[in-house]
């Protein structure tokens, strides 16, 4: 379908056109670029909101783990608590990144 259309648009024949000799690593450079810019906007969007309050609704944490969940916006928290957090909505402010990188520190507020 795609072929077709483009054939029409350029009269040239798709089937005719040769692939790059190392197409699968182009395609996995380009995977792996487009990656690492997820990453970066992720981190830069978390960054910027250090310091906010927000609404959290807290998940099931693993044994052992700290209490976490997220914003209204997807934003991951952790927050060190002693209570059973699951299930419910509690405003926190946001800190710095936890120690693997993947979330916020939240404080109760």
């Amino acid at each position: 379908l795609f072929s077709a259309g483009l054939e029409a648009v350029t009269g040239a024949c798709v089937s005719a056109l040769p692939l790059p000799a190392n197409a699968e690593t182009a395609k996995h450079e380009r995977s792996g670029r487009l990656l690492a810019l997820s990453d970066a906007k992720t981190m830069a969007f978390y960054r910027s909101h250090i310091g906010r309050e927000a609404r959290v609704l807290f998940e099931r944490p693993k044994k052992g783990a700290p209490s976490y969940g997220f914003t209204e916006n997807y934003i991951k928290v952790e927050a060190d608590t002693d209570g059973n957090l699951e299930n419910q909505i509690l405003n926190v402010r946001l800190g710095e990144f936890n120690e693997s990188g993947n979330a916020l520190r939240a404080t109760l507020i």
